[in-house]
């Protein structure tokens, strides 16, 4: 029996666009991963509007190392706020440096306020004390996925991807079988 040509388009435009969703994840997830471990890449989502419109929030930014002594006034810079504001390790706050002034001990104290804000963030941190990275490039929504992934936890993230995988592989099985979904191979044999 032949398939009409109308099921066969579909049958191969499903697995065309299979094929580059596919493709597209494991390119994408490559490249992060190669950005990470080989360039030493930290990747953050935007949480808050404060840096919009050039940082949305959902957005995936990621971020290069940056040397104190090349943080410039106007730059925009991830970095960890000082106590009471974050606590180390926490989510960076990426905005942008307000100013850069000489305090009367010779250290250089930076004041920094994201885009959105009418007025500088509350702290003043010393330019020498901390880390700071400076975003390479941007994935709009990006942010958004690892952010509900992030909130699964790790036995949640695991389960996503275990039940994604076994739909996939099932899907896989059920059209190499060539029995149409839901069917009975059973039915109409004789008992």
């Amino acid at each position: 029996m032949n398939t009409p040509l109308w099921k066969r388009v579909v049958a191969a435009t499903g697995r065309s666009l299979s094929i580059l969703v596919l493709t597209t994840t494991l390119a994408a997830v490559t490249g992060l991963a190669v950005g990470r471990f080989c360039f030493d890449l930290r990747y953050e989502p935007i949480l808050t509007g404060s840096m919009a419109p050039n940082l949305a929030t959902g957005t995936l930014i990621a971020l290069e190392k940056l040397d104190p002594r090349d943080v410039a006034t106007g730059e925009t810079i991830a970095f960890q706020p000082p106590k009471p504001y974050g606590e180390p390790g926490g989510a960076p706050v990426i905005h942008r440096v307000y100013s850069l002034t000489k305090s009367p001990d010779g250290t250089t104290v930076m004041t920094t306020k994201g885009d959105a804000n009418p007025a500088p963030d509350p702290w003043k941190i010393d330019l020498e004390s901390g880390t700071y990275r400076a975003p390479v490039f941007q994935v709009p929504y990006a942010g958004g996925v690892i952010t509900w992934i992030r909130s699964l936890g790790p036995f949640g993230t695991a389960a996503l991807i275990t039940g994604l995988l076994i739909t996939w592989l099932s899907v896989r099985a059920l059209r190499r079988s060539g029995e149409p979904v839901g069917s009975d191979p059973h039915r109409g044999a004789a008992a």
